[in-house]
């Protein structure tokens, strides 16, 4: 059942990808499939769940109230679906802000060296988040799955 979990998570992720690159907007059903595959595998690991519970409510609240001026809401939710996954193997909520921030670098330094970025820091063209957010997250979603082994 774990594996068709995260299967089905990284199809809506793969979709929403392709979606967010194409017309930067991604159905919001991608984020309720994915985001229930989620919850499933945290109940799958129920003792880690009960552990991170406290992490995941704090950065979802934060991810909505902070985080949702500085990108989409689209972005939001996938940060969020990321977080249930990471949380269920182990992660916490550094692992989460680590997550975010090695995201948001990487986007940095590709749209810096692709001259997409403005004199005030803003980007001259709208970028995708999501093609950046999965790799970062398969990388540290791979190390956590390795350390807990």
């Amino acid at each position: 059942m774990e594996y068709v979990l995260i299967v089905i998570i990284f199809w809506c992720f793969i979709k929403a990808m392709l979606e967010d690159v194409r017309w930067q907007r991604v159905h919001r059903y991608l984020w309720w499939i994915s985001g229930a595959a989620g919850l499933g595998l945290l109940f799958l690991h129920w003792e880690v769940f009960l552990a991170v519970a406290g992490d995941l409510l704090f950065f979802a609240m934060a991810q909505f109230l902070l985080f949702s001026k500085l990108y989409g809401r689209a972005d939001c939710h996938a940060f969020q679906v990321c977080s249930m996954v990471l949380g269920a193997y182990g992660g916490s909520l550094k692992t989460y802000l680590y997550h975010m921030l090695f995201t948001i670098v990487v986007l940095g330094l590709v749209q810096i060296f692709r001259r997409n970025v403005d004199k005030k820091g803003d980007f001259k063209e709208p970028v995708a988040l999501m093609p950046y957010l999965m790799p970062v997250f398969f990388l540290m979603l791979t190390g956590l799955v390795t350390m807990n082994r």
